[in-house]
């Protein structure tokens, strides 16, 4: 007879466990869960909405509802001092500080910014392999024919070159050239 493994043990006494729990429960006569119980706390005062007996539409009975007042217990031994939804004085410096340290942006950067680096500039063709499926190697990543290049569609892979188009622009990236002693 083969030795149980510690993993097998757990296993099936874990289901001897449920086993028997159900087995007792089946035995008490519980054949569905039992229904919770709920009690009435103290801590918060209510106050009985007197509604009319037959209501005649519903703005009768919103207003018999909306007319009753219901207060929140406070925490034991705390009282709620302010608006939790009002900054606090604290806040409200931060808030000022901040405002006036945020420098406005010059508009030469501002200017510079609009105008983005040209496609060429962004992009480097790495290379080129060829074969059934032409891949080009742009920014260390592998592009097929068709796919998109920040915004740009690759239409064609030559051996040196790539040619990418967005709408009627069109862009060429070419291999640099193998440097002297490398």
């Amino acid at each position: 007879m083969k030795a149980l493994s510690r993993r097998q043990k757990l296993i099936g006494g874990a289901f001897a466990l449920v086993t028997t729990v159900w087995t007792i429960d089946l035995l008490a006569g519980r054949q569905s869960p039992s229904v919770a119980g709920a009690t009435v706390s103290t801590a918060a005062s209510t106050q009985p909405v007197n509604l009319p007996a037959d209501p005649p539409d519903l703005e009768h009975l919103i207003e018999a509802l909306s007319g009753s007042v219901v207060s929140a217990a406070p925490l034991p031994g705390e009282e709620l001092t302010r608006d939790l939804f009002v900054p606090t004085p604290r806040v409200e410096e931060f808030v000022k500080l901040a405002a006036a340290a945020a420098v406005p942006e010059p508009q030469e950067a501002a200017e510079q910014r609009a105008e983005p680096e040209p496609f060429e500039t962004r992009h480097v063709l790495r290379g080129v392999l060829s074969g059934r499926l032409p891949l080009a190697l742009i920014d260390d990543v592998l592009y097929a024919r068709g796919a998109e290049v920040d915004g740009y569609r690759l239409l064609e892979i030559h051996g040196d070159r790539v040619i990418l188009q967005q709408g009627q622009s069109r862009v060429e990236l070419r291999v640099p050239a193998a440097r002297a002693g490398r």
